[in-house]
C-alpha cells in the first residue's frame, strides 16, 4: 500500500456514526420526502426510529459479526430498517426482491444472515427456499396488514447496542458470475463512507440539497452514493421504489431535486422521452452518468440544463474514476482516478504490468487507506484470491489511460452481461437451464439491446438427442427460478457449440449473432411475460 495521509477522523467512519452525528447537529432538518411536501422524515426522527431497530436486535444477541437480511423494494420502513441494522453493528444484506429458487438459496446460504426482514410480496418465495434463520422471530413482516409482525419486534426487549468499528464489515452485495455462481463483496464502514464522501465532494453537496434516488438500496449507487452521501451533507433525499422515464423530469420538478444519479441505459432512456420546450426548466444543478452514452452528452447537457459528469466503478472498489467536477464532459473519457484514495494501473492482463500510456489494458485497483476497498468474497476464498492477484483487485473491465491522465472506458469483460445496470450471472441461467428435460447444454451471452453498453440475454442451448425444445416453456421454466432480468429475450437451438480446438472451451463471442432464421426472440412471439410468470408461479 503507498503512503498516504491517514484521516485523523477514521475511527468514525461508519454508516452508524455519520446517522447520528447529524442528527445530534441538525435534529430537525428533512431527511426523506415522500410524495406530497407534508410526507416527510426528519434526521432526529429517522435516529429514533432506526435506534429502535438496533436496541432490538441487541437485544436478541445480533451485533457486531453478525449478519441481517432485508428483502423488500426500497421504502421508508426498508431504509430504516437498513440504519437500524448499522447502528447495531450487524452487517446488512439488502436482498434483490426479484430473486427466487437457486439464485435466492445461493445468496442465503453463502451469506447466512440471522434474521430477516421482508415484505408480503417476497413471503412466499422466501418459504420456497425453505432457509432457517438462527434467532427469533426468523422473519420479520415489515408491511403485513395490521403491522402485527413489526409490532411484535418492537415489543421484544432491547438493549444499547455495541456499535461499528470502521473496519468492521457493513454489508454484503451481490455481484454477477460468469464461470460461477454470483459472488458476495464483503463491503466494510469506511468503504461506505468514503463512497459517500466522494459523491459529496463530487456533487459539491450542501444541505440546501435534494438528492433523487431511484436506484434500488440493495446496491451502492442508492444505498451509499445517494442515501449515505445525503446523510453526510445533511441534505434531503426523494426515494422512490423504481425509475420511471416518463415521469423523471416531473418528480425532478415536484421536489425541487438538484441532484440526480444515472446510468448509461437510464440516461438514454430519460434522451428518448418526447422533447419538450420547458425540460430545461427544471432545478437540477448536477448529474452523474455511469457512463454517458456515445454521442448524446452534449445533447443531454444542451436539453436539460445539468452539469453531467461521468465516472468508472465497481462494487468491490467504489468509484476511483471520476470526471473533474467543475470541468466539462471530455467525449469518451471516464475521468481521472482520485489518487487522494486509490491507485489505478492500466495494466497487461497476462503479466499485470503497465502498458505504454494510450494503449488498452485491463484496470487494476488498490486503496490507500485500510478497509476502503471490499475485503473479499463471502464463503468463496478461491474467487477472492483470484480478483487480488499480485496485490492488486483485477476488475476484468479495459480502459486506456492518456498523457493527462484521462481514462477512456473501452470494454468490459467479454463475458459480463449488463442488463439495465444490472450484472446478469450467465453461470446460473446455464444452470437452470441446463436442469429443463431435453436440454444437454446451455451458454448464455449478451447482445445489443439498442442502448449503449447495455444487453440482452441471448439463451443457446443444445438438445438432448430426440428432444424437443420448446421455447415458451422454457421461458415459463426459467421463470420459475430466475428473477426478470435474467430470462432471456433470444433462445437458439444448436447441434452443438462452437470450441476451441486447443482448450476445448466453448466460443461464446460466436454466439452473439442474431441471424432472424435461427433464433426465436420472444418479443416478435408476443410472449407476454407477467402471464407467463404467474403461470410459472403456479
Amino acid at each position: 500500500m503507498s503512503n498516504a495521509t491517514i484521516p485523523p477522523d477514521l475511527d468514525k467512519w461508519t454508516v452508524a456514526a455519520v446517522i447520528r452525528q447529524r442528527a445530534e447537529q441538525t435534529p430537525d432538518a428533512v431527511f426523506l420526502v415522500g410524495d406530497v411536501p407534508e410526507d416527510v422524515l426528519t434526521y432526529g426522527a429517522a435516529l429514533r426510529q432506526a435506534s429502535a431497530v438496533a436496541r432490538v436486535l441487541a437485544g436478541i444477541g445480533l451485533g457486531r459479526g453478525d449478519r441481517v437480511g432485508i428483502m423488500a423494494v426500497n421504502s421508508r420502513q426498508a431504509l430504516l430498517v437498513w440504519l437500524g441494522v448499522a447502528l447495531s453493528g450487524a452487517a446488512d444484506v439488502w436482498i434483490n426482491p426479484a430473486l427466487r429458487g437457486d439464485s435466492l438459496a445461493h445468496v442465503l446460504r453463502t451469506a447466512r444472515p440471522r434474521l430477516m426482514f421482508a415484505t408480503t410480496a417476497v413471503l412466499d418465495t422466501l418459504r420456497d427456499v425453505a432457509f432457517s434463520f438462527d434467532v427469533e422471530p426468523g422473519v420479520v413482516v415489515m408491511d403485513e396488514p395490521g403491522g402485527g409482525s413489526w409490532r411484535a419486534f418492537l415489543r421484544r426487549p432491547g438493549k444499547d447496542p455495541q456499535g461499528p468499528a470502521f473496519s468492521d464489515l457493513a454489508t454484503v452485495i451481490y455481484t454477477s458470475g460468469t464461470t460461477g455462481p454470483p459472488k458476495g463483496a464483503m463491503l466494510p464502514h469506511a468503504q461506505a463512507y468514503l463512497e459517500a464522501l466522494t459523491t459529496v465532494r463530487q456533487f459539491d453537496l450542501t444541505a440546501d440539497d435534494t438528492f433523487y434516488c431511484c436506484h434500488p438500496l440493495f446496491h451502492i449507487a442508492g444505498k451509499f452514493m445517494t442515501v449515505l452521501s445525503c446523510i453526510l451533507a445533511g441534505c434531503r433525499v426523494v426515494l422512490r421504489e423504481r425509475f420511471e422515464a416518463s415521469t423523471w423530469l416531473d418528480d425532478i420538478r415536484r421536489h425541487g431535486v438538484t441532484a440526480a444519479m444515472s446510468h448509461g441505459p437510464m440516461t438514454e432512456l430519460l434522451f428518448q422521452t418526447p422533447e419538450r420546450p420547458d425540460d430545461r426548466d427544471n432545478p437540477l444543478r448536477r448529474m452523474s452518468s455511469a457512463p454517458i452514452p456515445a454521442g448524446i452528452g452534449d445533447r443531454f447537457v444542451e436539453r436539460f440544463g445539468v452539469h453531467l459528469m461521468e465516472l468508472w466503478g465497481m462494487t468491490e472498489v467504489d468509484n476511483p474514476i471520476w470526471q473533474p467536477k467543475h470541468e466539462r464532459h471530455r467525449h469518451g473519457s471516464c475521468g481521472k482516478v482520485c489518487d487522494e484514495w486509490f491507485e489505478v494501473r492500466i495494466a497487461d492482463p497476462a503479466t499485470d504490468l503497465p502498458v505504454p500510456t494510450g494503449e488498452i489494458g485491463e484496470i487494476l485497483v488498490r486503496a490507500k487507506i485500510p478497509f476502503t476497498i471490499f475485503q473479499g468474497y463471502i464463503d468463496a476464498p478461491q474467487q477472492t484470491v483470484a480478483s487480488f492477484r499480485n496485490g492488486w483487485f483485477h476488475s476484468g473491465d479495459f480502459a486506456r489511460i492518456d498523457e493527462d491522465g484521462y481514462v477512456s472506458f473501452v470494454d468490459r469483460s467479454s463475458e459480463r452481461i449488463r442488463r439495465r445496470a444490472e450484472n446478469v450471472s450467465s453461470y446460473e441461467i446455464e444452470m437452470v437451464a441446463q436442469r429443463y428435460p431435453g436440454v444437454a447444454l446451455a451458454a448464455a451471452v449478451g447482445v445489443p439491446s439498442g442502448l449503449s453498453l447495455d444487453d440482452e440475454v441471448k439463451l443457446c442451448v443444445v438438445p438432448r438427442p430426440g428432444a424437443r425444445i420448446d421455447e415458451v416453456e422454457l421461458l415459463a421454466a426459467l421463470l420459475r427460478d430466475l428473477p426478470p432480468s435474467s430470462v432471456p429475450r433470444y433462445i437458439e437451438i444448436l447441434e452443438e457449440f462452437p470450441r476451441s480446438p486447443a482448450t476445448e472451451k466453448i466460443q461464446k463471442s460466436l454466439l452473439k449473432r442474431l441471424d432472424p432464421e435461427r433464433v426465436w426472440d420472444r418479443h416478435a412471439a408476443g410472449v407476454d411475460m407477467r402471464a407467463l410468470a404467474a403461470r410459472a408461479a403456479r
